[in-house]
């Protein structure tokens, strides 16, 4: 019963200071920074895909759309080894430069090569399933002239009707608007590479990928941390004008291997950000043990209430950044994602500690 306790209690003042977090951040957000007269910084945009035939055309859609100079805008593609006919549709669909990765296969490999060759001084990147928004580069721009070396942009998880897709983007979200709250205190934790810029000069002194381009994963989060062993600065952009729009995942194992993924690169955070990983994964451990052993000991009313304070708490804070994100799950699923999250979760971090095994 004390631990019990002890873990709603903890749970309930974290997402409180969480939502708080949320909306200080969100008040002191960049605004209309289109609409300054200034003169447009040089942009390389660099997006590597593999089979992506099928989500191009709405990427190449939204680049068309960008509002930013065309004087002052690069954008290369690079082909990662695709066995589609992607590369096909691109030479009939688009004008822009579409390159192949001439190294090893891999996302890391692919983007080196891109950013080897661009010719502007600041890059971009995104993903081949991405959407961007029109006005995405000023926002970049805005914060590179606030001395940024690195921006981290803000993602937003379109779900399909399925219950695995709603989980998976309510959870992605919650992940990204705490890595927006990190970073606009100073203590960047996450990166997203779906809307990710840095100045390609710190890019290439502090190696480019090459610490750790024997991990599949990391693109974005393993660079960022390698520029902040630099003492770069960080920053991120707080607008929903901002966002870049992906589609999350369609079903568990989808997600499972997606979150596995993201675990591998883990490794190769620094040690605190290793042991905060560590420790805030075996709390969930214990808020599962701790529920089933209530469950089993027929405790019913202090399992169930563990439960509905931690559902009131997760609506709250999925009510604080839904406009941000445009979140539309359903509140049905947002009471279902409360209260499988903590399975989902142990789970995968006990799978992905037996797997090193």
């Amino acid at each position: 019963m004390i631990v019990a306790s002890f873990l709603v209690l903890l749970y309930s003042i974290y997402m409180c200071i969480a939502a708080i977090l949320w909306q200080k951040t969100i008040r002191y957000k960049q605004t209309n920074v289109h609409k300054a007269n200034k003169k447009a910084l040089p942009i390389s945009i660099i997006i590597a895909y593999k089979n992506e035939e099928a989500n191009l055309p709405t990427l190449i859609a939204s680049l068309k759309a960008i509002n930013y100079p065309s004087k002052s805008l690069e954008i290369i593609l690079v082909n990662d080894y695709s066995t589609d006919n992607g590369p096909q549709w691109l030479a009939q669909n688009c004008n822009y430069l579409c390159i192949d990765n001439t190294l090893s296969p891999g996302k890391k490999q692919a983007l080196a090569c891109a950013i080897k060759q661009a010719a502007n001084a600041y890059i971009v990147c995104t993903d081949a399933d991405c959407e961007l928004s029109e006005n995405l580069l000023w926002y970049y721009q805005h914060q590179f002239l606030n001395n940024a070396d690195m921006v981290l942009g803000p993602v937003a998880f379109t779900a399909t009707d399925r219950f695995a897709s709603n989980i998976a983007a309510l959870e992605n979200s919650s992940l990204v608007a705490f890595g927006l709250i990190a970073a606009a205190n100073g203590s960047p934790s996450m990166a997203n590479g779906a809307n990710l810029g840095f100045k390609k000069s710190v890019y290439k002194a502090v190696g480019g990928y090459t610490s750790h381009m024997h991990i599949d994963s990391g693109d974005d989060e393993l660079l960022m941390h390698d520029f902040e062993k630099k003492r770069a600065t960080i920053l991120p952009i707080i607008n929903s004008e901002a966002l870049v729009k992906t589609q999350t995942v369609s079903n568990f194992p989808e997600f499972i291997t997606q979150r596995l993924r993201w675990a591998s690169k883990v490794s190769a955070f620094p040690d605190f950000k290793q042991w905060l990983f560590h420790v805030s994964h075996l709390l969930i451990l214990l808020w599962v043990g701790t529920f089933l052993l209530l469950l089993i000991t027929k405790n019913w009313y202090f399992a169930l209430g563990m439960m509905a304070i931690k559902t009131i708490c997760d609506l709250f804070w999925f009510a604080s950044i839904g406009s941000f994100f445009t979140i539309k799950s359903t509140l049905l699923y947002k009471i279902a994602a409360s209260n499988v999250q903590f399975f989902v979760l142990g789970f995968i971090y006990v799978l992905g500690f037996t797997n090193k095994k």
